[in-house]
């Protein structure tokens, strides 16, 4: 709890997050409040251990936390999963508007000759190409970032089973009810 009592902020860490918030909620089933002042270490040491049940509101409250630094991380994820499948859309409707570009180059000329098609074909193939050239760097990009964030998330929930066990050895009395 010193950590907690000094104010000091780590923001953007998962981890320091959860600290704080179970922190916070230790404080408020000990002595009331979370608002930390001259007194906190001291009330802190001589204030009553808390129940099982006021245990399970602080270990709740590491939860959430876990859950909203998940949210928080993966927020900007859309971004990558959607070039990763709207590209090759965006590829094949400049396919398809490229055939129909050479179909109307047919249909100008006549005849169907290769100069008549060129222009068409070629536009489609750019399309497809620069579609394939933002989804396929997008993916490997998203998938190397969502395996770390999965593993980012699991670490923040151990390192929250773990302050809880903590919590539980110093500021717990077992053998009060709830």
């Amino acid at each position: 709890m010193r950590l907690y009592e000094t104010g000091i902020s780590f923001e953007g860490s998962p981890a320091f997050e959860v600290y704080r918030a179970g922190c916070a909620e230790l404080a408020l089933q000990m002595l009331g409040s979370p608002e930390v002042d001259d007194t906190f270490a001291a009330r802190v040491e001589v204030a009553d251990k808390i129940t099982p049940a006021q245990m399970r509101a602080v270990s709740v409250a590491m939860e959430r936390a876990v859950g909203e630094a998940g949210l928080r991380m993966e927020s900007q994820m859309i971004i990558l999963a959607t070039a990763v499948s709207g590209s090759p859309f965006l590829g094949l409707l400049g396919t398809v508007w490229g055939v129909m570009d050479a179909f109307a180059g047919i249909a100008v000329a006549g005849t169907p000759n290769l100069a008549a098609m060129a222009p068409g074909v070629a536009g489609a193939l750019v399309t497809t190409v620069i579609g394939l050239l933002v989804a396929i760097p997008a993916m490997f990009g998203y998938n190397f970032l969502i395996t770390s964030l999965r593993a980012l998330i699991v670490q923040t929930d151990n390192f929250a089973a773990e302050l809880s066990s903590e919590f539980e050895h110093r500021f717990v009395n077992f053998n009060r009810g709830g």
